[in-house]
């Protein structure tokens, strides 16, 4: 199983998905050289299949978002970009907003700008698609938008990843995985 986590930060879903199933190969990128040196920190001493790549989403990878081309298909794709509107910022504890780096936690105006770019990948009506649903399902973005964004990827790489069931549970989303071994 070949995994793409982008905008890896500090490396918790690259090292986690690497520390539960040695077979689980990650390519774990980010556009910030701090944020892959403390992934690489994180991940040391595991022996863990992760590979690092710095670049700005997709181009990570060699993908073109442009030509919407690359040179590497992935099982999965996950990620937690920065979601936060900018003008929501000033206003984060002091602990968030005074310590974290502004590139992890600035999603732009209205927090969706990475969404976009991921789900535009595929192509605009996707996007489109998606961002109808969250403003369905919770209202304005970004309200919801990591729920929404996690069910849609773990649904739609369910089967190859062994997730059996899905579920939400107030702010949560849960997932049973069958036995990988």
């Amino acid at each position: 199983l070949e995994v793409l986590d982008l905008c890896t930060g500090s490396g918790a879903i690259a090292v986690s998905l690497g520390y539960y199933d040695s077979r689980i190969k990650v390519t774990a990128t980010d556009i910030s050289p701090a944020a892959l040196k403390t992934a690489k920190k994180n991940a040391g001493g595991y022996n863990l299949n992760i590979n690092f790549q710095e670049g700005d989403l997709w181009e990570a990878i060699g993908y073109n978002e442009k030509k919407q081309k690359g040179k590497k298909q992935f099982d999965m794709i996950c990620s937690n970009p920065p979601y936060i509107p900018s003008d929501v910022i000033p206003g984060l504890m002091r602990e968030v907003k005074d310590h974290e780096p502004m590139l992890a936690l600035d999603g732009g105006q209205d927090g969706m700008d990475l969404y976009r770019r991921m789900a535009a990948i595929r192509n605009q009506e996707d996007a489109d698609d998606l961002l109808d649903e969250i403003i369905d399902r919770y209202g304005d973005p970004p309200k919801g938008v990591m729920n929404l964004v996690e069910i849609a990827l773990l649904r739609a790489n369910a089967r190859k990843v062994g997730i059996t069931e899905i579920r939400q549970k107030g702010p949560e989303v849960l997932f049973t995985l069958h036995n990988l071994n």
